[in-house]
């Protein structure tokens, strides 16, 4: 009986993400966490051009906040990612983006701020997301990672979206 109702929640809240990353504009919000208290959020700030050095390569501008263009999905341990649309060219240049949203936070709201997430549109403001990077790898393949945030600390991990 608990598998049926693990299984019945876990395809209850798979097509409510789903169902809302295609009702809605492909992508989400960035978010900024205290490292020190992971309850303490802070919006990430406007970015009118999308993230700084990343401008139509994951972001876009917004008057509202940073702007990560993706689609919801979900990851092994069905915890939403927003899965960026856009495929960085190595590892370095994927971990850059994720650096990146971590300077927008550390300079909007200061040096503690160094983890990211997603919320708003493709995830809903009730559910939140990990923000997910895809990038070639050296032999080719595709490879995805979290950025760094309250639960996955290191760059790459297994946190992206269980294709």
């Amino acid at each position: 009986m608990k598998k049926s109702l693990f299984y019945a929640s876990f395809l209850i809240v798979s097509v409510s993400i789903q169902v809302t990353s295609q009702a809605s504009e492909w992508g989400s919000y960035l978010f900024c966490v205290n490292d020190n208290d992971p309850a303490d959020w802070a919006p990430g700030p406007k970015n009118l051009k999308g993230v700084p050095g990343f401008e139509n390569q994951g972001s876009s501008g917004s008057t509202q906040g940073t702007w990560i263009d993706g689609v919801a999905k979900l990851n092994k341990y069905a915890h939403s990612v927003l899965d960026v649309s856009y495929v960085y060219k190595n590892f370095d240049d994927a971990q850059k983006f994720c650096t990146a949203l971590k300077n927008s936070c550390t300079e909007k709201w200061g040096t503690n701020y160094t983890h990211v997430g997603a919320s708003g549109a493709s995830i809903p403001y009730s559910v939140w997301g990990y923000v997910s990077v895809n990038y070639k790898d050296t032999d080719g393949s595709i490879k995805n990672s979290v950025c760094p945030n309250w639960n996955y600390k290191e760059f790459p991990n297994d946190g992206g979206p269980a294709y």
